[in-house]
């Protein structure tokens, strides 16, 4: 009788650790958010519309993909692309504007998160990276400013010349 008392322990236990162990192999739930721009038509203020020769259809999305080892990936994916065209795409922190430039965002891209070139493709496009900095960190406490540059000019300081151009980040 005692053993088999002990038999019907044995297996209650076992059922308990089973049943303890279904929960480290369930899929933790990781999140991800895109943010979507048009094309820049000068909604960050006056003076920063678009003014070069690049066809207006130019869309982009940031995609932000949180990963289980604390990380976040980052993808720029461009829409309506020039075939061949080298387009930079870069992250910038945002700073009030101040004197003497009056730019809303530093000049040089927090390369930690996402600095990258897009090579068009006539279509949709795609290039990314993986950054140090978390989903939360970035959804929840970042400031930064979202720029894609033109093709066939290049200026860190002339928002004019910027295909796409807006906020990024937390909500602010």
């Amino acid at each position: 009788m005692h053993m088999r008392f002990y038999h019907w322990l044995f297996l209650l236990c076992m059922a308990v650790v089973l049943g303890c162990n279904k929960v480290e192999d369930e899929e933790i739930a990781l999140r991800s958010e895109t943010f979507n721009y048009t094309f820049n038509n000068g909604a960050m203020g006056s003076g920063t519309a678009y003014n070069g020769t690049h066809d207006r259809s130019l869309s982009a999305q940031i995609k932000i993909e949180e990963l289980q080892d604390g990380r976040t990936s980052f993808s720029a994916i461009l829409n309506g692309t020039i075939p061949g065209a080298v387009y930079k795409v870069h992250i910038h922190d945002y700073q009030s504007p101040v004197a003497p430039s009056f730019l809303p965002y530093k000049t040089t891209p927090n390369i930690s998160i996402l600095a990258t070139d897009v090579v068009g493709n006539g279509a949709t496009a795609v290039s990314g990276g993986i950054s140090t900095m978390g989903y939360d960190q970035f959804i929840n406490a970042y400031k930064g400013i979202l720029i894609v540059h033109d093709p066939a000019v290049f200026s860190v300081t002339s928002m004019s010349t910027f295909l796409v151009f807006g906020k990024i980040g937390m909500k602010y």
